[in-house]
């Protein structure tokens, strides 16, 4: 499983609202193969991406029939006074493996 951590320092500050939830979209034996072994995949994407993922996130699980969770903004308290590091929303995508590997590529290209 491929995961990228936040940088080290920075928190989850707060949990922004989605007026819709992650939802099971998939079909009976899709369904039935992710909760066998579903593969989770979190990872951050600058903060000024954040209207585009909101307007993505449905059509990304449908296409990949993955559960795409914006899990928060990460808080840069922990790095150094000053630091120019821009802020990250910390994303879960969670499905098949292959699924998930594909969605994300397609998250971060938004």
């Amino acid at each position: 499983m491929s995961t990228t951590r936040p940088v080290p320092g920075m928190r989850r500050i707060t949990e922004l609202a989605l007026a819709e939830q992650p939802s099971s979209r998939l079909p009976a034996p899709a369904a039935r193969q992710q909760q066998e072994a579903p593969t989770v995949d979190e990872f951050t994407v600058p903060e000024d991406k954040q209207e585009e993922l909101k307007c993505a996130r449905p059509r990304v699980e449908h296409v990949f029939k993955v559960a795409f969770t914006v899990i928060g903004l990460l808080d840069h308290s922990g790095l150094p006074h000053g630091s120019q590091t821009p802020r990250q929303i910390w994303l879960q995508l969670r499905g098949d493996r292959e699924d998930v590997s594909k969605a994300k590529v397609s998250s971060r290209n938004h």
